[in-house]
């Protein structure tokens, strides 16, 4: 992959060095370990000559040839990093080297290019001829990282193929590994011992990117299930707490690295592809019952959400029990009334409730705490259990006015934990829990609660489930798995389903009952995941042509755009949800122009209107819904309008890495900083339901024709016509060096037009067929249009 200028600028790359020095350590360690083990066998050798020793001295030779290789390896992978470190070093410098070189001169130096009006020094170079160097700069770079990253890889393989396989588990080490936790201290041997044991039985840290991707990792020795299956059974919930908090309370590296372990270890036997050498396999079955319990049940905090115990732990009820002399008491000094309160709670079954909400939380934190992935069944089993306890959890709240506790204490790790497999988000966010591709539980009974609770974090945790979509979409066309991106097309299609539903609409718009706060304004971070997680799908809700990933009319029939709406007025109600949605659009809406241009297709000028207008109703209706002053709708609207234009590479990059024949214009998605250009369409006068909004002409029609002459100039270079590339100078439309830029906040639109047409004309783009399909796509959505007068 070719690194842009930002990421090169960015680039701080990792010192190798000591990576080299400790693959060099290992391999002369063992090289020293194994000479001496060779020449202490070969005195004890001296005066033994039988039969058997002929045996035993057969067997040593091979395993010492074994170990040479092995030590070869380890040796060749540490030359390998050495030369990685060299020459990737080495084309860094040459690229800083070019770039530097540029900006000396004069030139400014950015993604899209070497602009600005530098000196062209003794070796002759222009800006275009210093932009040549420096683009094979970079190339070099990705070259060289694509070779060295092949090579290591090699190595490593290599390495794989001489190491002798793991030894089986024996069958009484799992309770060797419990029965250390016995005396109630751990001594540095065992915990090496266990620690070693949780190691053998899990993976490499590196494969749980493989495994969110869907892929199977098969690298478990022999009995390692079995291990991990008996040790989890006989600890039992508690004594799983037990253990992590005595490693915990040893607070050693070692100590704390056995506890990730442990952790980590319960997500490797929960999880489907994981498998050992004899395709032995995790998953929900593996799992000890009372873990499979705690994680499908609420059944031990529910039975205390009953009137009779809320009403029998509650302070009136206190009051109840005191003298008249000792409410006077308490009355004058509150705080001993809330100590009195404790005592008297204490002695009450409820109580209990808080007890298993906190062991919930203790053993959930604890198993999320490890960097690993839960299995499937697992991770769809707490998204349906947290959507059930959100609000059961809220009533365990301790009245205190200095506890800090939140309602969502309880539900909180299942979902932290349950999100990171995307498996399982694609089967809640489908309906899909047993993945037959049957909608088997009514969707809305999970994503409901987990989007309206009124998480502490503003629904970070919720996120994960629904921002990953777009980034696998990108990654399946890149790496070419297809598998990926069918995932990523049926976890974005039902979330979309979710939240274009009337009924879900308007809960989301007032999550805590009529008039009240919307999604935005109460889960902002799940907002901004909901427009990461769809902003790739933008062409499906507009319903672009040969260019969708869902099936036809799978979000709503043709025609009618109303479920499209209602996700862009959601993902409007947060600035940087908007910010998301409205940079993708613009880029989208450039790509739609790119293809007007090189593909004569005017059906995409019909799209681009669609997505213009979707973009105005949903800001307007989500700032409508927020206020009904007018001046405060416009300045919403005005600002959520400019987020849509404040560059965000990553958004940019994933849409032209979906669309790769885009990449010559990169950079002229976001370049409308004139105002004007942005506000081509003014609020209505009156409710939106019945006026229509109004269009500008002149700022259309400039907004418009600025994009396709931008992508005109970027892909044709500049008219050679005189006059008209000195009007398209003289209106700022083009650089000295004849790069396309943004029209100058100072320029009248009709003033561009003056200069705009005539170029298009002299590229032969038919700018009034694309203003003519513009305005019907509008219609599609805001059918009532009229023009303002000029």
């Amino acid at each position: 992959m070719i690194p842009t200028i930002s990421a090169v600028r960015e680039w701080a790359p990792l010192d190798l060095s000591s990576n080299v020095d400790a693959t060099r350590t290992v391999a002369s360690t063992a090289g020293a370990v194994s000479d001496a083990m060779a020449r202490a066998a070969t005195d004890l050798w001296q005066g033994w000559s039988s039969k058997a020793a002929d045996a035993a001295y057969e067997h040593f030779e091979f395993e010492k040839n074994r170990q040479s290789s092995v030590i070869e390896a380890i040796e060749d992978l540490a030359e390998t990093i050495e030369s990685t470190r060299v020459s990737l070093a080495s084309a860094l410098g040459v690229a800083h080297d070019k770039i530097f070189e540029a900006e000396e001169a004069g030139f400014v130096v950015d993604d899209n290019g070497v602009h600005g009006n530098g000196s062209v020094g003794a070796d002759g170079l222009d800006a275009a001829g210093r932009w040549s160097m420096i683009q094979d700069a970079l190339r070099a770079i990705g070259e060289a990282d694509a070779e060295l990253t092949r090579r290591l890889e090699l190595r490593i393989a290599a390495l794989g193929t001489v190491m002798p396989p793991a030894p089986a588990f024996a069958p009484d080490e799992a309770q060797n590994s419990l029965s250390m936790f016995d005396d109630g201290y751990l001594s540095p041997e065992e915990i090496g011992r266990l620690r070693a044991n949780l190691a053998a039985a899990g993976i490499d840290p590196s494969a749980w990117a493989d495994i969110v991707d869907g892929d199977v990792v098969s690298t478990l020795p022999r009995g390692a299930f079995e291990y991990l299956e008996r040790l989890y059974l006989e600890a039992g919930v508690d004594g799983v707490l037990d253990m992590q908090r005595m490693l915990v309370e040893n607070g050693s590296p070692s100590a704390l690295e056995a506890r990730e372990a442990l952790a980590n270890g319960l997500l490797v036997l929960s999880h489907e592809n994981i498998r050992d050498v004899d395709d032995a396999r995790g998953g929900w079955d593996r799992l000890p019952p009372d873990i499979r319990e705690l994680s499908a049940s609420y059944d031990h905090l529910r039975q205390y959400d009953t009137e009779a115990h809320r009403h029998a732990h509650s302070y009136e009820a206190y009051l109840a029990t005191l003298t008249p002399d000792e409410i006077r008491v308490v009355t004058d000094d509150p705080a001993s009334g809330l100590r009195g309160y404790d005592e008297f709670r204490a002695s009450f079954t409820p109580a209990a409730a808080f007890d298993a909400a906190a062991r919930d939380r203790e053993f959930w934190d604890f198993v999320g705490s490890a960097d690993g992935v839960p299995g499937v069944e697992l991770s769809t089993t707490l998204l349906q259990n947290a959507a059930a306890r959100v609000d059961l959890v809220d009533k365990f709240e301790s009245p205190e006015p200095d506890q800090t506790a939140r309602p969502n204490h309880n539900a909180m790790p299942l979902v932290e934990l349950a999100t990171r497999n995307h498996d399982a988000n694609t089967r809640i966010l489908t309906g899909d829990v047993d993945g037959d591709l049957r909608p088997d539980i009514q969707r809305d009974d999970v994503l409901t609660p987990l989007f309206t609770h009124d998480w502490a974090d503003g629904g970070a945790a919720v996120a994960h489930m629904t921002e990953w979509m777009t980034d696998d979409l990108v990654v399946a066309q890149e790496a070419g798995r297809s598998d990926l991106s069918v995932r990523a097309d049926r976890a974005a299609l039902g979330l979309a389903q979710y939240l274009g539903d009337e009924d879900n609409y308007r809960r989301l718009m007032d999550v805590q009952g009529e008039n009240t706060a919307n999604i935005g304004e109460v889960n902002p971070h799940l907002t901004r995941g909901i427009a990461l997680g769809l902003h790739g799908y933008i062409p499906d809700l507009i319903s672009t042509e040969g260019s969708s990933n869902w099936p036809a009319e799978a979000l709503e029939p043709t025609n009618d755009y109303h479920r499209a709406q209602r996700i862009f007025t959601l993902v409007s109600t947060d600035a940087e949800s908007a910010a998301t949605f409205g940079t993708a659009s613009a880029t989208y809406s450039r790509i739609l122009q790119g293809q007007f241009i090189d593909e004569g297709n005017t059906a995409s000028a019909h799209y681009a209107g669609r997505l213009q207008a979707l973009g105005d109703v949903g800001i307007y209706a989500a700032a409508a819904e927020q206020s009904s002053d007018r001046a405060a709708i416009e300045s919403y609207m005005r600002d959520r309008r400019a987020d849509a234009y404040n560059t965000n590479f990553s958004i940019v990059r994933n849409l032209v890495a979906l669309h790769p024949a885009t990449s010559a214009t990169i950079g002229l998605a976001l370049d409308l900083s004139n105002t004007s250009l942005r506000d081509m369409v003014a609020m209505p006068d009156e409710d939106s339901a019945s006026a229509p909004f109004t269009i500008t002409e002149t700022n259309l029609t400039a907004g418009n024709e600025h994009g396709l002459l931008s992508h005109a100039v970027a892909t044709r270079g500049i008219p050679d016509d005189p006059l008209i590339s000195g009007d398209l100078l003289a209106v700022g439309a083009i650089s000295a060096d004849g790069e396309p830029r943004g029209l100058p906040e100072d320029r009248d639109p009709a003033q561009a037009l003056d200069a705009y047409e005539p170029a298009l004309r002299w590229y032969g783009v038919d700018h009034v067929t694309y203003n003519t399909r513009f305005r019907l796509g509008y219609g599609d959505i805001a059918p009532q249009v009229g023009r303002a007068s000029e």
